[in-house]
């Protein structure tokens, strides 16, 4: 049979790993899950396929406007073509063949202006998407290293908490006090403990509280012949 002094003694290693395992707990809970880091890159993803989707339009309009300028160059030599020959004599077509090319002139005019500003656009556009890509790939670098980092940290926190749930285990054993177990988890699991339900006397103070015991209190702490409460917090003096 354990005596009390024994078990005060083995109450408090198992506080120490207790307070060991919420530490650990709470470090668990606060990993950044990188939820910052993964908005940045699913940003730098959208802003990648826009820049893609913005470059592949302006190269379909290159190409539009290229080929329609190919078919308009292709009608001005044609009528250029019949214009050289004189194979027109009546004034009436030649005068809605010059219409005609005046019209096509001033097309192929609009035509070229806009395949330039394609042009232009499109080299702008080629650059800001070899810009986006680049930045999209360092967001996701950086979101992967950090999941890495996440997940290392992790993992070493994990072998600690089951390290110390062994360790709790080994401590239950070396208590054979059930009553006594459950005053304690009683008293760990109100707030204002802050897990802490065996504490010292020390010069006539509580080190829970820190409040004044009575000489009595703390005799009896310090004899452990009888289980001792703190008069002003509850917690168990040891």
């Amino acid at each position: 049979m354990s005596t009390l002094r024994s078990t005060l003694n083995s109450l408090l290693a198992l506080q120490d790993i207790d307070k060991d395992l919420y530490r650990l707990q709470r470090q668990l809970a606060a990993l950044d899950p990188g939820t910052v880091l993964q908005q940045a890159e699913e940003a730098a993803r959208i802003d990648l396929d826009s820049a893609t989707k913005a470059h592949q339009k302006a190269c379909a309009d290159l190409k539009d406007a290229e080929m329609q300028l190919a078919t308009l160059e292709k009608k001005l030599s044609t009528y250029n073509e019949r214009m050289k020959k004189g194979s027109v004599t009546n004034s009436r077509e030649l005068a809605n063949m010059e219409r005609e090319l005046a019209q096509l002139g001033r097309q192929r005019s609009t035509l070229d202006d806009k395949a330039l500003t394609l042009m232009e656009q499109t080299e702008t556009l080629k650059t800001e998407m070899a810009i986006a890509k680049m930045r999209a790939e360092e967001a996701l670098q950086k979101h992967s290293a950090a999941q890495a980092a996440v997940s290392s940290e992790r993992e070493r926190l994990d072998q600690l908490v089951q390290s110390a749930n062994v360790k709790r285990t080994e401590a239950l054993g070396a208590i054979d006090d059930a009553a006594l177990l459950k005053k304690y988890d009683q008293l760990r699991s109100r707030p204002a403990f802050s897990g802490v339900a065996v504490v010292k006397a020390k010069d006539g103070h509580c080190e829970g509280c820190h409040n004044q015991i009575s000489q009595n209190a703390e005799r009896e702490a310090y004899s452990s012949e009888t289980l001792t409460i703190c008069e002003n917090c509850g917690r168990i003096l040891a």
